[in-house]
């Protein structure tokens, strides 16, 4: 993609990592069953895979079957491109568990039912935390790049526990397929400048608070930088006037600097400093209205 848009005389361009893809290889990571991975899922948790597999089975054969007539939800169906499906179709299941036991018993096929009802609750519980990240990243009518810094940090912090189960062998499944997930979380969980920056960008978060000293010094630093290359002032101030150029009067307009003012006094400013000094507006006000 970066190869596509390399163009002679158009600035260099780099990939910028989508958020949600990358929760996606984390989930598939969970059960990752590459012999030679780094984040090969442990044997003992496999009980977890095992069940995962068996709930694809019993979905499929409630489709085929007909038996989908009988519930009163269908179950979802796992999408291997989408993971969060797979919390999707275990969660489904959950819900109408009682239903699909019953069925499967007066036909005979009760072979099909997935584990215990207690080993599938905590699983979806475990994974549901990662699932509402994922919605939350994946809105199409607002900007969400300034959210992914304080959600990955708060998916970071948050250690679940493996809930006490009867089966022993369960608990030590779900208990280390845990401490895997937390593995994987914390190696492929990252976050790039692009999204330190937007969330200096975003007013109500614009001190950085999430972060070290030494990397709030860099943030604002990368800040300064980038609107010195821009050239000009983004500060609108209300003792000059107006000094912008249009896209008419400069072939070398560029979209950032349209309101933008260019007068002395504008100059002068650090506007990373203006910028900081300004009051928060409400927490309760979208992005796009401030």
């Amino acid at each position: 993609m970066v190869l596509a848009f390399k163009l002679p005389g158009r600035p260099e361009m780099r990939r910028i990592s989508c958020a949600c893809h990358m929760l996606n290889t984390i989930y598939q990571n969970f059960i990752n069953q590459k012999p030679r991975s780094v984040f090969l899922m442990p044997a003992v948790a496999r009980p977890v895979l095992d069940l995962i597999k068996k709930c694809k089975v019993l979905v499929t054969h409630c489709k085929q079957a007909y038996l989908v007539r009988e519930l009163s939800v269908a179950p979802v169906q796992a999408c291997e491109t989408r993971w969060k499906t797979t919390v999707d179709m275990l969660d489904s299941i959950v819900r109408v568990y009682g239903e699909p036991e019953g069925i499967l018993f007066r036909r005979d096929e009760t072979d099909k039912l997935p584990a215990s009802l207690e080993f599938m609750k905590a699983i979806v519980d475990m994974l549901r935390p990662l699932k509402k990240l994922t919605l939350a990243l994946s809105y199409s009518s607002s900007p969400t790049i300034h959210l992914v810094v304080p959600h990955f940090f708060r998916i970071k912090k948050e250690r679940v526990t493996a809930p006490e189960l009867d089966d022993m062998e369960e608990y030590k499944a779900l208990e280390a397929f845990r401490v895997h997930a937390c593995r994987v979380v914390e190696a492929k969980l990252t976050i790039e400048d692009v999204h330190k920056t937007a969330v200096f960008l975003n007013p109500p978060m614009k001190k950085l608070l999430m972060f070290t000293p030494e990397e709030q010094r860099s943030v604002l630093q990368a800040g300064r930088k980038e609107l010195a290359a821009m050239g000009g002032s983004l500060v609108a101030t209300t003792s000059t006037a107006y000094h912008g150029k249009g896209l008419d009067m400069d072939p070398e307009f560029h979209e950032y600097t349209q309101y933008a003012d260019v007068g002395p006094s504008a100059r002068s400013l650090d506007e990373v400093n203006v910028y900081l000094s300004m009051p928060p507006p409400p927490s309760t006000k979208p992005l796009f209205e401030i």
